[in-house]
């Protein structure tokens, strides 16, 4: 569980979410009320924000999800939810003197949409790199090797991975798997640590089942998978298991003949030749053009 906290968000009013939501607000002159950040457990609840609750909140004697009862909606208050998101079933657990609420359901793609908009929307600022594939290793190990030719085309980069995730220079301390809420609140911040390029390990260590809705990719690399029909159907997979929007401008890789050859001759260590041609083949589905992915191989035929 995890929020977008308001050092990264846009302030958004009550009856904009309930005219581009479908909510219905109560009472319903609080359209003009502001939401600064947005939380999905009571713990995470800061002053200006909007609490959407998952269907039950962790408790510190049962670490199992209990259904959320009319003390958990006054802590939340006492923490300062300036409104709540809330099906309209629960409405006989609000407190005698309750904030707001927007009554309604929200499905993973609209929470995704929600935790977007409240976030600023970074993806669409950001390149989206995306690595799936059928190791954890290989996809912890392409993420770094991507980040790191990034760099040395002189992009700002982060990467978001349970191996380890950056932004820049600077380590992310990030609680996995990654829920909608944490995947838009740490694109909002490495967008405002100048991050130009996010790159993300799309598997279970990193993420949680439909952590990336709105969450616009540009490039998926994908490697361990044999054919490339089989590498598409695979990655659609993985998309529809994590929320990720494939778009007509999302671009599907894998390792090819011609980046497998321009990896072999950049001299690299054998253990790095295929995590390199991955990278060719994302940094050329990006635009990339091949004189600068040349150059950089040509540097590291140099270190080497």
């Amino acid at each position: 569980m995890s929020s977008i906290s308001e050092s990264v968000s846009q302030r958004t009013t009550l009856g904009y979410l309930e005219e581009h939501y479908g909510f219905r607000l109560e009472p319903s002159y609080a359209t003009m009320v502001t939401v600064t950040s947005m939380a999905n457990d009571i713990a995470s609840i800061r002053p200006g924000c909007l609490f959407v609750p998952q269907t039950g909140q962790e408790t510190a004697t049962d670490p199992q999800k209990m259904p959320l009862t009319r003390a958990d909606l006054e802590e939340a208050i006492a923490n300062g939810a300036y409104a709540m998101v809330l099906p309209e079933p629960m409405r006989a657990l609000l407190p005698d003197d309750p904030v707001p609420v927007l009554y309604g359901e929200l499905q993973a793609g609209r929470l995704g949409e929600l935790a977007s908009h409240i976030a600023a929307d970074p993806s669409q600022t950001l390149a989206v790199f995306a690595v799936t594939g059928t190791d954890d290793a290989m996809i912890a190990q392409d993420v770094h090797e991507l980040a790191q030719f990034l760099h040395m085309l002189g992009n700002p980069v982060a990467t978001v991975s349970a191996a380890e995730s950056q932004s820049l220079e600077r380590v992310l301390d990030l609680q996995y798997p990654l829920d909608t809420l944490a995947m838009q609140q740490v694109l909002s911040v490495c967008l405002e640590d100048g991050a130009a390029a996010v790159i993300i390990a799309m598997d279970e260590r990193t993420l949680q089942p439909e952590a990336m809705q709105a969450v616009q990719v540009d490039v998926i690399g994908c490697d361990g998978v044999t054919a490339p029909r089989e590498t598409q159907q695979y990655v659609a997979a993985m998309c529809r298991h994590f929320g990720c929007p494939q778009t007509g401008k999302t671009q599907v890789v894998g390792r090819t003949e011609e980046s497998d050859m321009m990896a072999l001759q950049s001299n690299a260590d054998q253990d790095q030749v295929r995590s390199l041609s991955l990278t060719i083949a994302m940094a050329m589905a990006a635009g990339i053009r091949k004189n600068s992915i040349k150059s950089v191989l040509r540097v590291t035929r140099e270190m080497h």
